[in-house]
Parts: structure tokens; C-alpha cells; sequence
């Protein structure tokens, strides 16, 4: 999803989440502008809206309606640098997935940790491992998904997609076999989101949903039943263990895209609808879930383009 300007109005709720459907309502607005013009949508973490464009390698980080961090990511001697991915530490330390490209030297994958001031604190090289989605977890520690591919690119049979770095940079843990997912979901396609001990993993494409723990252990995971019209866009995890997902669903007669949010029925691994009036929105405007902050579900909403934050159990 892209866009040539963007508003967003960081909403702050006050209203109590409904019981029937755990969901409240927004009352005020700060606004934040930013050009995200060939960009992938911002991201969110920890309280900051992040924003990046892979093809200059720049990341902006804003909080409280702030810029906080401006930096363009360059590694000397590196002809090419494309950013993959972002995401952000509680202490407001940037992490980036990168691919470094050079004439000469080829390919690599590296992770990129950048402090406040938009400075470069560390680069990691990964291989054989390439980088994608990454996610902090409140202890600072990095998790990251990706795959492992030999000589010629080609993925290997079996290997872990999922890695811990620690604040430092030093590889604790790999975990995931991808030999134990639903399906054969891609996993560079993935998409990760940690809140307190529990990690979810989303593959858009592939409509599989996992829930671990820290720890690695897998608690669910499903192949989203009866969804084959929905195209997940967001995904978080409730106070309460619950799984909420967006998706957009397409029309052809006439052209258009819908999109809503949903509760993953985990016993009949069924999307049960959230009624959007519930949340004081219209049907008619654009949701994507970007994650979850505290007890509130984090929005991306427009007309007009803005973050809601939602209550929810």
C-alpha cells in the first residue's frame, strides 16, 4: 500500500472497550505529517511511527507527534544499500534488515542497529541467513525472520526462520523449523509482532497465523479457514491472548476494496467479522492493523489518513 502524502492523527482513547465486541471508541487527535511518496506504509513500535524508504535507504522515527530520528542509512565502501525492513526498541534504538549490493563483491545480508540521533551502532552480518521482518522485544533483544539460501540463492530444505540477536548484536537462539509450519509459506514474506511473551507471525500470501512464546514454544498455529477472499494486511495480540487481523477484501463487479477487522476463532481457525461502528469508524473508510500498544489496538485509518488507538481486551 502506498501513497503520495500522508496525515495521521494519533488518537488517543478514552471511551471503555465494548463488551460484546472488546472495542472502543476514539475521542482526540494530534496530527503528524510525512511524504511517503513510493514508500512502504509506516510501521509502528514501542509508541513510534516509523517510516523508510528502501530505494534511498532513509528511516524516520516520530514520537508524541515528534521527529525524533532522521538517518540515512550508508555502510563505506558499499556500492548499493536496500532496506528491507524496520522496527524499534522501547529505548527508541532503530533496527533495519538490509541488503548490501556490490559489483564486485555481490550480495549480503546484514542487520543494521541505529541509536537516537540516527547514528550507525553496529552492522551484523547474517549469512547464510537472509534477513526480512524484525521485531524488538521489551528486553531490547531483536527477532527476526528470514531464510537460508546456498551458493546459488536457492532456499535450503529445512533450516530455523526465526533468530534472536541480542542488544549487542550477538546471536542467541534459532528457532522455527520451517519444516514445522502449515503449508510452505515463503518465509521472507512474513511478518512478526511481539507483545510481553508472546510472538505472532503472520504470511499474508499464505493465510497462516502463529502464536509462540518467547521461548520458542508454539502455541497455535492455523490455516485460516474460509478467509481465501481476505488479503491480511495487519495482525496483534490482545491483553488477553486474543488475535486480531485486518484484511482487505477485493470486488470485481464493480472494482473496489473493503477491508474490516477480524478475530481469529482459534478453534475453527475462522476470521469471526468486528463491527466496525464499534470502533466509531465507517464501513466505507480504509483500516489496516499496524499492532498493539498496551491495551489498545494500533490503526492505520482514512479518509482521513490517521492512527487510531482502539481499546481492546
Amino acid at each position: 500500500m502506498r501513497s503520495q502524502f500522508l496525515v495521521l492523527i494519533c488518537s488517543v482513547i478514552m471511551a471503555s472497550p465494548s463488551p460484546a465486541q472488546r472495542l472502543g471508541v476514539p475521542v482526540q487527535a494530534e496530527v503528524i505529517s510525512h511524504d511517503y511518496t513510493n514508500q512502504p506504509v509506516p510501521q509502528y513500535a514501542h509508541g513510534f511511527l516509523l517510516a523508510y524508504d528502501p530505494a534511498s535507504s532513509q528511516i524516520w522515527s516520530y514520537r508524541n507527534g515528534s521527529l525524533k530520528t532522521h538517518t540515512i542509512v550508508a555502510i563505506p565502501g558499499v556500492n548499493s544499500v536496500r532496506i528491507r525492513h524496520v522496527s524499534c526498541s522501547p529505548g527508541g534504538v532503530l533496527a533495519a534488515s538490509v541488503v548490501l549490493s556490490d559489483p564486485q563483491l555481490g550480495y549480503a545480508s546484514v542487520l543494521v542497529w541505529i541509536d537516537s540521533t540516527g547514528k550507525i551502532m553496529r552492522v551484523v552480518r547474517t549469512y547464510p541467513f537472509a534477513a526480512g521482518a524484525l521485531a524488538f522485544s521489551s528486553d531490547g533483544t531483536l527477532w527476526v525472520l528470514g531464510r537460508v539460501r546456498d551458493r546459488t540463492y536457492r532456499d535450503l530444505p529445512d533450516y530455523n526462520i526465526l533468530r534472536q540477536y541480542s542488544a549487542d548484536g550477538v546471536l542467541l537462539r534459532t528457532f522455527l523449523p520451517k519444516s514445522s509450519l502449515l503449508g510452505t509459506p515463503a518465509p521472507g514474506s512474513g511478518r512478526i509482532q511481539i507483545r510481553d511473551q508472546q510472538v505472532l507471525i503472520y504470511f499474508e500470501e499464505d493465510q497462516i497465523v502463529l502464536q509462540l512464546s518467547t521461548d520458542g514454544r508454539i502455541a497455535g498455529q492455523w490455516k485460516l479457514a474460509g478467509a481465501s477472499e481476505i488479503m491480511v494486511t495487519g495482525a496483534a495480540i490482545s491483553n488477553s491472548g486474543n488475535i486480531i487481523l485486518s484484511g482487505d477484501v477485493h470486488s470485481n463487479a464493480p472494482a473496489s476494496v473493503s477491508s474490516g477487522l477480524y478475530q481469529l476463532d482459534k478453534v475453527s481457525d475462522r476470521l469471526i467479522p468486528l463491527e466496525m461502528e464499534r470502533v466509531g469508524l465507517a464501513r466505507d473508510q480504509y483500516i489496516m492493523l499496524l499492532g498493539g500498544e498496551a491495551d489498545h489496538l494500533v490503526l492505520y485509518v482514512k479518509p482521513p489518513r490517521r492512527l487510531e488507538w482502539v481499546p481492546v481486551e
